[in-house]
C-alpha cells in the first residue's frame, strides 16, 4: 500500500484514486473514490464530490484528512500497519440489527488524526490484522457509547479492546445535559453532525456514497473531542473517577440472550386478553419469529405486535378476516397468512385448562387467593365479635 497522501497533493494532481487502490479493491463501487479532501472548512468542495454529512459553521473545527473504504484482506493488511504506530484510535460500528434477524457488524470505521478507514466486514471477516492494536493497552481506543461496540467486537471478532475512552462516559462525569455525539461534536466542536441514516440498513450492498460518508463521520471528530472532555475532566479532578469507569467496561463481553418461551406476554397490550387470546398470541409470535428467521428480517417487519395483539382479540377464521387488523402487506403473507392462525388449530392445541394468562392483572375477574379468602373470613368474625363483646360490656 502506497503511503498516505495528503488532500492537497491528491486534488493537485486530479487523480484521487491510485491505480494500486483500485488493484487491491479499496475503490468503493459506482466508480466513486476513496479519498475525498476535508481540509475545505466550507465543506463545499466534499458537496460537489458526493460526500457530505455535516454542516459547518465559519468557525468550525476542521478535519484535515481523507477517508478509504476497505474491502479485501490486502486493504486491512495495510491500514494494520498505518494504525500500529498510532497512540490513539477512534473507532465505531455498524450493524444492521434495526432491520436483520441476525443481528452482525456491517462496518467497522477507525479513524487516525489525519486519515479514516471505513472497512467493509461482510466482505472482510476477520479483523485479525487488527487485534494488536485493538488489546494493546498502550493505544488508547476512543468510542462513544462503547457497550453495545464492545460486545459486537467480542462476539463477531473476539476482540476484547484495552485502554478504552468512552467519551459517553466522560460527558455524563462532567455532567452534560445531552451526551448524544451530535450534541458533543456542536457544543465542543462546532460542527453539526447529520442523522440520515441512523436507521439505515448497513447490510446492503453497495452502500451508497452518502452512507459511507455517514459512517465515517462518526470517528472522524472523536479523537478532538476526546482531547477537550479529557482536559476538562483533569480541571475537575474527576479524570481518575472516568479512567476506573473505563477499566471496567473493557471486561463487557457477549452474552448470547437466554431463550424466553413467554416473552409474548411483556408486548404491549397483552394484559386484557383472555386465555384463550394468548393462545393465539402466542401461536403468532412463534410464527413470526420463524418467518423472520428464514428471511432475515426484523420480526416488526413480519407483523407489528399491534397487528398480532388485533389478531389475537379478534380471532379471524382466515386470512381474509384479518384485513381489518393492521397486517402488512409483505410478500410472504400471501400464501400463508390463512393457515398461521385459525381458531381452529388453537382450539386443538390448546384446550381451555392449557391456556396461557396474562402476567400481573389477571384477564376477566379478578380472582382473589385462598389464603386471603381464609384472611378476610377470619377478620370479619373478629370484628362481630368485637362488636358483640362491647355491646354486651355496655349493658
Amino acid at each position: 500500500m502506497p503511503g498516505i497522501q495528503s488532500p492537497a497533493e491528491i486534488w493537485a494532481r486530479g487523480v484521487p484514486t491510485p491505480a494500486s487502490h483500485v488493484a487491491s479493491g479499496t475503490v468503493a463501487r459506482r466508480g466513486w473514490s476513496p479519498y475525498l479532501d476535508l481540509s475545505d472548512p466550507s465543506g463545499s468542495e466534499i458537496l460537489r464530490r458526493g460526500g457530505g454529512g455535516r454542516k459547518r459553521r465559519p468557525e468550525a473545527y476542521t478535519y484535515r484528512g481523507m477517508m478509504e473504504y476497505i474491502t479485501t484482506e490486502r486493504g486491512l493488511e495495510g491500514v494494520a500497519q498505518r494504525v500500529g504506530t498510532e497512540s490513539a484510535l477512534a473507532v465505531d460500528t455498524e450493524a444492521a440489527g434495526y432491520h436483520r434477524y441476525f443481528d452482525r457488524v456491517c462496518l467497522v470505521q477507525i479513524s487516525t488524526r489525519s486519515a479514516t478507514y471505513v472497512i467493509d466486514t461482510l466482505a472482510v471477516r476477520r479483523l485479525d490484522p487488527l487485534r494488536p492494536a485493538f488489546e494493546e493497552p498502550s493505544v488508547e481506543i476512543v468510542i462513544h457509547d462503547a457497550d453495545y461496540d464492545l460486545r459486537l467486537l467480542s462476539r463477531d471478532f473476539g476482540i476484547r479492546v484495552r485502554g478504552l475512552f468512552d467519551t459517553k462516559v466522560a460527558a455524563q462525569f462532567l455532567g452534560e445535559p445531552s451526551i448524544g455525539l451530535a450534541s458533543l461534536v456542536e457544543k465542543y466542536l462546532g460542527i453539526r453532525l447529520e442523522k440520515a441514516f441512523q436507521r439505515a440498513d448497513w447490510a446492503q450492498r453497495p452502500l451508497p456514497v452518502e452512507m459511507l460518508e455517514y459512517a465515517a463521520e462518526d470517528t472522524r471528530h472523536l479523537l478532538p473531542l476526546r482531547d477537550l472532555l479529557r482536559a476538562e475532566l483533569e480541571r475537575r479532578g474527576r479524570l481518575a473517577w472516568a479512567q476506573e469507569e473505563f477499566e471496567l467496561q473493557e471486561a463487557i463481553q457477549w452474552t448470547p440472550p437466554a431463550a424466553d418461551p413467554d416473552a409474548y406476554l411483556r408486548l404491549k397490550g397483552t394484559r386484557d386478553l383472555q386465555p384463550r387470546q394468548l393462545a393465539v398470541l402466542r401461536e403468532l409470535h412463534a410464527w413470526r419469529e420463524a418467518v423472520a428467521r428464514e428471511r432475515d428480517v426484523a420480526p416488526f417487519r413480519v407483523l407489528t405486535n399491534e397487528a398480532m395483539i388485533e389478531i389475537a382479540r379478534r380471532m379471524p377464521e382466515t386470512s381474509a378476516h384479518c384485513r381489518p387488523c393492521r397486517a402488512p402487506r409483505a410478500p410472504w403473507l400471501a400464501g400463508t397468512a390463512g393457515k398461521c392462525w385459525p381458531r381452529s388449530r388453537v382450539r386443538v392445541h390448546f384446550p381451555k385448562r392449557r391456556s396461557p394468562r396474562a402476567r400481573g392483572a389477571r384477564a376477566g375477574r379478578r380472582r382473589t387467593p385462598s389464603s386471603m379468602r381464609r384472611w378476610s373470613g377470619c377478620a370479619r368474625r373478629v370484628t362481630r365479635w368485637r362488636r358483640r363483646s362491647g355491646s354486651t360490656a355496655a349493658s
